[in-house]
Formats: structure tokens, sequence, C-alpha cells
């Protein structure tokens, strides 16, 4: 018996997805804090501030242990913060949980199912998606235009690496899984967004690893 997409999706959640809680709390998340400044003010602020982007209900999806929230939260009136693993929204609970502003979804690792329509006027993912399986991807894509309002913007930082189809993604540079800044595009729009922007960026030393995609749900 084949699997359907959910149970397919399901395990590679399952071996891929749950691998950025407590046990690399300082290799990983301590690290990745460290340098947020620096990609905030080179990366991702100059791409944000060229889109009007309507930050008031915003969306801050993977968002580990919440650095990219503590840029977002001073320019949103509500955030809402997603993420498949129990332990960083645990800490993120820790951190952000007596503002009222701040809510907190934990997601399956391939739907936004608990997340009604039209939620969010900004969908913002920084440093996550880059390590995604294009199954997810293509479970998430969808997701992402339906909890976004009509004229809704979305911010997605994801993989440009197609150079070995069918590795396993923790042998590739940076744990870049398999995808291209055109094949994003093509999904994206298949999806149901109009992608805006697409600025292809080096990280780590690699050149062209990764992509900054912008989008919109059409009104």
């Amino acid at each position: 018996m084949t699997m359907g997409n959910d149970q397919r999706r399901a395990s590679i959640v399952e071996s891929e997805s749950l691998l950025w809680g407590d046990d690399v709390a300082e290799a990983y998340h301590g690290a990745a804090h460290r340098d947020m400044d620096r990609h905030w003010n080179d990366l991702i602020w100059p791409v944000l501030e060229t889109q009007s982007v309507d930050f008031s209900s915003t969306a801050d999806f993977a968002c580990g242990r919440g650095r990219n929230t503590e840029k977002l939260i001073s320019l949103a009136k509500e955030i809402s913060l997603i993420d498949v693993n129990e332990e960083n929204l645990s800490y993120c609970k820790e951190v952000f949980g007596r503002e009222r502003s701040v809510k907190f979804f934990q997601c399956n690792g391939y739907d936004l199912s608990n997340i009604p329509d039209k939620s969010f006027t900004f969908f913002y993912t920084f440093d996550s998606v880059v390590h995604f399986d294009v199954e997810l991807i293509l479970g998430y894509l969808p997701e992402f235009c339906r909890v976004l309002k009509p004229g809704g913007k979305a911010f997605i930082h994801h993989s440009n690496y197609s150079a070995s189809p069918g590795a396993d993604f923790r042998s590739n540079p940076h744990w870049r899984n398999f995808m291209s800044a055109e094949l994003f595009k093509h999904l994206a729009t298949r999806s149901g967004l109009k992608v805006l922007t697409q600025d292809v960026i080096g990280w780590g030393g690699v050149e062209k690893i990764d992509c900054l995609t912008t989008c919109v749900r059409p009104i």
C-alpha cells in the first residue's frame, strides 16, 4: 500500500524537521541569535522596506527561539509564533508569553490546519525553509496563501541549492535542501501567490545558495 501525501509528509517531518530544539540550543539557536542583527540589517530589512508591508497581523513561521520575533514584535500590532517543535514554543512562551499581542501555534510540520483563513497581513520566515524538503514546501505554499489576507504579503527565505538532487540535505552545504529560485517561484505561483521579488544571496561563504522571495496574495 502506498502512503498518501499527508502520511509521506508526516514521515519527512519525523526524520528531518525536529532537529532544532533543546539539543542545539547553543550550537544553533545561540549562534543564530548572535548573527541576527547583521542578517536583519544587511539582508532582511533592505528587502522589506521596499515592499510597503502591513505588519499589523504578522506570522513568524518556524520561529525557533524567537530571534526574528524580537525584530518583528515592535512592528506588529499582533504577532503569531508558529513552530513544529514544542521545545521551541515553550521557550518562546517563557520569553514572550506576557505580551498580549503574541499568540502561539504548534503546527504539524506540513500544513497550517489549526490557523483560520485570512489571518495575517504579513507572513514571514527566515532561516528555516532553507532546510525543508520539497514535499513539505508543496504542502505549505497553498497554506501560506490561505492564511494571508487578500493583499497580504509574504517574505520567505528558502534554498537555492540544486546541485545534489536526491541527496540527504544534511550532506549539503549548510544543510540546504533541494530547491531553486525558479522552482520556488513556479510552486508559489501554482499555489495562488504572486511573486514580487527574488534576491539570490550567499550564506556562510557559499555564493548564491539561498533566495529571499517576496509574494502577495492577490486581492
